[in-house]
Formats: structure tokens, C-alpha cells, sequence
């Protein structure tokens, strides 16, 4: 009797022994697919491209749940699910969308599939698609914000102030910096075209940055080019462009210097200026403003400009900045109206007056603008008949001193 009971009780500890290790080999099975959900939702929290996504995915179920594992974002339509003891395909669908097909093989380890996995599975492409949607949601934007860039560069390159030409009587120079990345269009521009008995140089400032700023740029620089040819008068090319910012659907502000220049460097220089630093007269340790400014275009329709006359002597020249020289930050505040006249006093060219200029400008910024920067100088020639052609910097290279 004695025996059968301990026999009785060591069948039953067997059996119990066996249903906790059953129990126990569950449990760490329901907490290894927990976790494999768990991954495959990571993926989709992080900001890689659908096919880093698919690689991921790939690497979280193999092997621990098949031998391979192929994801399809090609073979969407169609596709039913198919199950067996050694391959599941499952459609995956995001959106109420088809988007591709997860399937799961076993080939060499020798496991096969049960219910269970079948059940496992259908759980897991609903994981596995919408972590492929957040990643294909990624892709479209990193292809979008591409394109953006693509488009501001392709603007910024072609809106980029072409070098100076050949001005005869006249010597002239200048320079632009754009702030930011460098596919990041600006809002300052200069501009020189011949008009009638002379040449016109330009030279403004934009409000904002990006696209909207640089078609801004482009109808400022040729509405004005259009309007000075056709009249060879400043105040005319002002107005018209006044006139054509007022009539844009969206608040488009810009400042402009107008200087025209006769044919004969004897005569003064026509200024006219809208809401732009006015230009300085730099004259040895002198540096003096020429002129007041009048509105800003843009602003009013009823807006007036004058339109002085400044003559320039041989030794003198004029140069004309946008405020993103003044307003430059630095360790020591503003770059400012002080240490712009300091660095133009003794400047005896064009070309002296603006690398000076960029030279303090960038040891001053340590080459980092937070403002677009443009300088343009002008002066009669030193030699009769013979003009000279100043250097346009390239808007792309780092601030450097020449």
C-alpha cells in the first residue's frame, strides 16, 4: 500500500514538474514575442529610411522566429495570406492600405510552424506595416525637404550678384555673404547695367529668408533693371518697384540705394534712396553720409524719394552697405555705425574699402553672420578712360578676409 502511494505521488510530482516546465517555456515564449513587438514598434519610432526599416525589421525576426524573412513594399496588390508548417505570408496594411508583404520561412533549424505562430504572425504585420509607414512617412519627407533644398540652391545660384562690369571712367568692387546654411536663399542683392549717358549701380535688402525672400530678390533686381534702362532715372526704377511689391498678394518690403553714374566721371553722382543705409562719402580719414533715406518700398503707396547729387573728387569714393554689416553680432555687441567708419577711414580704392570691410567683419563675427552682408564701393578712376571692374565674391565660401 505504502508503495503505490509513493509511487502515486513521484507520477504526480512528475506530472506537476512537467506542466511548470510547459508553463515556464510558455511564459518565456509569450515574453520573447512581447518583445519582438516591442523592437519591431522601435523601428518604426525612429527616423531611418524605409530601407533601413526593412533591414531592421529583418534582423529582429531572424532567427528568432524564421531562418528568413523577406519584406515586399513591391508586391502589395493581390497577395492573400498563406500559411504552412514552414512559410507564413502575411499582407501588410497601413491606412486601410495595402503597402507589402511580410513572409517568414523555416528551412535548416528544423522548427516548424503551429497555430500559434500563424495567430503570432497576423499580430506582428499589423506592427511590422506600420512601422514600414512611419519609415515610408520619413522617406517622403527626407525626398521632400531634399527637393526644398535643391530648389533654394538652384534660386540662391542663379539670384547670386554676377560680377561688376567694366565701368569706363569709374573704378568699383563689392561683395555678398549670405548668413545661414548654403542652401539658404538671401534677401541682399547689388546689381550694374548700363542706361542712358551712363551706368546705374544698385544695391538692397529684402525682408525674410528662403523662397518667398528670393523671388522678392529676383522681381526687386530686374523690375528695377527694366525700369532704369528704359528711363535712366532712379527715382522712376523706386517707384516702379514700389508699385509692384504693393500689388503682390503677400507684404513684401525692400530697401534700395540707387546710384547713377554719367559717362563723364566729372559729373556728380544721382542718388536716391528707400529705407537703405544711406551711401558714404569716404574722403581720406573722412567718412561722411551723403544722404537721407526716404520710405522703404513697399510700405506706401504715396511714398516720395529724392534724388541728390553728390559729387565725387578723384581720391573719394562712395561705398554703400546692407545693415547685415552694422547689425553683425560679435562677442563685443553690434559690429555698429562706429567701427564701420573706422574701417573705411584711410581706404584709398574700392577694392581697399571693401576687403577692409570683410576682413573686420569677419574676425569681428568670427565668420559666422547671423544677417546676409553686402558692401559696394564706387570711385572715379585714377587713370582717364579706364574703368574697373571690382570683385564679386562668391555668396558660397566662407567669410574671409581677401
Amino acid at each position: 500500500m505504502q508503495t503505490a502511494v509513493t509511487v502515486a505521488l513521484a507520477t504526480l510530482a512528475t506530472g506537476l514538474a512537467f506542466v511548470a516546465l510547459l508553463s515556464l517555456a510558455r511564459t518565456r515564449k509569450v515574453t520573447r514575442r512581447f518583445r519582438t513587438l516591442e523592437q519591431i514598434a522601435a523601428v518604426g519610432d525612429h527616423e531611418i529610411p524605409l530601407e533601413g526599416a526593412i533591414a531592421a525589421i529583418e534582423r529582429v525576426l531572424v532567427p528568432a522566429l524564421a531562418d528568413r524573412c523577406t519584406v515586399d513594399t513591391a508586391a502589395a496588390a493581390g497577395v492573400e495570406r498563406r500559411e504552412s508548417s514552414t512559410e507564413i505570408s502575411m499582407p501588410l496594411r497601413a491606412r486601410g492600405q495595402a503597402i507589402g508583404v511580410l513572409t517568414l520561412g523555416l528551412e535548416g533549424s528544423g522548427r516548424r510552424y503551429g497555430t500559434g505562430d500563424f495567430r503570432f504572425v497576423r499580430v506582428l504585420a499589423g506592427r511590422v506595416a506600420l512601422a514600414l509607414d512611419n519609415a515610408g512617412l520619413f522617406s517622403d519627407l527626407h525626398r521632400s525637404e531634399q527637393a526644398r533644398a535643391e530648389i533654394a540652391e538652384t534660386l540662391q545660384r542663379g539670384l547670386l550678384p554676377p560680377p561688376l562690369p567694366h565701368i569706363p571712367g569709374w573704378s568699383a568692387a563689392a561683395m555678398y555673404r549670405p548668413a545661414g546654411a548654403e542652401n539658404e536663399v538671401g534677401g541682399d542683392f547689388y546689381d550694374a547695367f548700363p542706361v542712358a549717358g551712363g551706368w546705374m549701380i544698385v544695391i538692397g535688402d529684402v525682408t525674410g529668408r528662403g523662397a518667398r525672400a528670393a523671388s522678392v530678390t529676383a522681381q526687386a533686381r530686374y523690375t528695377l533693371r527694366t525700369a532704369a534702362v528704359l528711363t535712366g532715372d532712379p527715382l522712376v526704377a523706386l517707384a516702379t518697384l514700389n508699385r509692384a511689391l504693393l500689388a503682390r498678394r503677400d507684404s513684401a518690403l525692400c530697401s534700395v540705394a540707387a546710384l547713377s553714374l554719367s559717362e563723364d566721371p566729372l559729373q556728380p553722382v544721382r542718388l536716391a534712396v528707400a529705407g537703405h543705409p544711406p551711401p558714404l562719402l569716404v574722403d581720406g580719414a573722412t567718412v561722411v553720409e551723403t544722404t537721407a533715406a526716404g520710405p522703404l518700398l513697399g510700405a506706401f503707396a504715396d511714398a516720395g524719394w529724392a534724388l541728390e547729387t553728390v559729387p565725387v573728387a578723384p581720391g573719394q569714393q562712395l561705398v554703400v552697405i546692407t545693415d547685415g554689416i552694422t547689425e553683425a553680432a560679435g562677442p563685443g555687441g553690434r559690429f555698429g555705425e562706429e567701427r564701420l567708419r573706422e574701417e573705411l577711414a584711410g581706404a584709398t580704392s574700392p577694392s581697399l574699402a571693401v576687403r577692409r570691410l570683410e576682413g573686420a567683419l569677419h574676425d569681428f563675427t568670427n565668420g559666422i553672420l547671423d544677417d546676409d552682408a553686402a558692401i559696394l564701393a564706387v570711385a572715379r578712376s585714377t587713370e582717364p578712360g579706364v574703368g574697373g571692374a571690382g570683385v564679386s565674391l562668391s555668396a558660397i565660401q566662407p567669410l574671409a578676409a581677401a
